[in-house]
């Protein structure tokens, strides 16, 4: 009977045992379910960072393109009001020459009024008249030439500068 004795206390003690490790395992599995729960909202949660840092970055790409767009047409409007004034230029060029023979033509008629004496008063005041207009027309066509030339210098060094900066948006948005 002791051997009966002894053999049942050594099947109930190593059954204590396999129940104690068995708890320690159900314990170590419970944890590490738990961490994994853990490491799989961490997971989910970088996740979603992740899309969103991408949707912020082509929309900030979009935005970029955009812009470059923007500048691309102002650059081209510039160029453009940059040519029409060359031509109203060249325009005011033609009024400030035929203004210098208009000039001429009074001063000379002023002369030939002088000439024909007391016949040529009335003639006289009408060259002087004609005179002064054409110096009003030259000093006019000169300001409004000063006005143009300094424009486009403005104009193309704001151009250049738009597209340096254009160039330089849509190679920077172009890795996204």
């Amino acid at each position: 009977m002791t051997t009966v004795s002894s053999g049942s206390k050594e099947i109930s003690d190593a059954s204590d045992n396999l129940a104690k490790r068995t708890e320690q395992q159900a314990a170590s599995l419970e944890e590490t379910a738990a961490a994994l729960e853990e490491i799989t909202a961490n997971v989910t949660a970088t996740s979603r960072r992740t899309s969103e840092a991408r949707d912020v970055v082509r929309d900030a790409s979009a935005r970029a393109d955009h812009s470059g767009q923007v500048v691309r047409n102002a650059v081209t409007a510039m160029q453009k009001i940059e040519d029409s004034s060359r031509q109203i230029s060249q325009i005011i060029g033609v009024i400030d020459e035929i203004a210098f023979q208009t000039n001429l033509l009074a001063l000379n008629a002023g002369v030939e009024a002088a000439r024909a004496g007391e016949a040529g008063k009335g003639f006289a005041v009408v060259a002087q008249e004609v005179r002064e207009l054409a110096q009003r027309s030259a000093n006019a066509a000169k300001e409004i030439k000063g006005l143009i030339t300094n424009r486009p210098r403005a104009s193309a060094k704001a151009c250049a500068s738009s597209a340096t900066r254009a160039r330089g948006s849509a190679r920077s948005s172009s890795w996204f």
